[in-house]
């Protein structure tokens, strides 16, 4: 290694270690507060999971304050949607927005065609769309989620609170030891919350690090 390359691997490190305290110091004095909200829980019954999910702007309770966020069924996050390997889902989209939007089943082992999880669906303001699909019958258990996915407005949807849980039961759920066990599921959103409660957009270094905002 000559003295080029050592110079130029000392710059590299001492850039990333720069990099580690700022992004640290930001994450650790940004202040902390736990939204407290607990979804409502939309469970598949006899093979079927029937839902609708109305997208509008709603002034919903955020740590203790009123917030003026992007909802579905005017709740933060979303409603949960629990289902099992091979059962029919179908879900009934609402754009109350005053943009278009759509929804996508992210992790989902389904097909991005048709009415499935189809992301060049386009659902205008006042406008709605039917999605149906099966959970194929192999399909792993596991937490997945489900979000806008309309291009040139996924990243403000879903800044603005448009997310929601999705749960495909199995494997450790039929575990006898964790049949009876209480369970929590958490969803991490961070916001910029003026004090009108508008929101605010979020500093480009943030959203660089993964962050939205200072309210997490």
């Amino acid at each position: 290694m000559d003295f080029r390359m050592k110079r130029r691997l000392f710059l590299q490190l001492a850039t990333a270690s720069a990099s580690s305290i700022v992004l640290s110091r930001c994450t650790t004095t940004a202040p902390r507060t736990t939204i407290g909200q607990s979804p409502s829980i939309l469970q598949s019954e006899n093979g079927v999971l029937d839902a609708t999910l109305i997208a509008e702007q709603r002034q919903v309770p955020l740590a203790g304050r009123s917030a003026a966020l992007m909802t579905y069924n005017g709740q933060n996050p979303g409603p949960v949607l629990s289902v099992n390997p091979g059962d029919t889902v179908r879900i009934h989209l609402e754009n109350r927005l005053t943009q278009p939007t759509n929804l996508h089943y992210h992790g989902l082992h389904i097909s991005p065609e048709g009415n499935q999880d189809n992301p060049f669906v386009h659902v205008a303001p006042g406008e709605s769309f039917d999605y149906e699909f099966v959970i194929p019958s192999d399909h792993p258990a596991g937490l997945f989620w489900y979000h806008p996915h309309h291009h040139g407005h996924v990243a403000e949807q879903v800044a603005a609170g448009l997310a929601g849980v999705f749960v495909v039961r199995g494997g450790a759920d039929n575990l006898p030891e964790l049949h009876d066990a209480e369970e929590a599921i958490a969803v991490l959103q961070d916001f910029d919350v003026d004090d009108q409660g508008n929101l605010v957009p979020p500093h480009p270094m943030w959203r660089m690090w993964g962050r939205e905002g200072t309210l997490l």
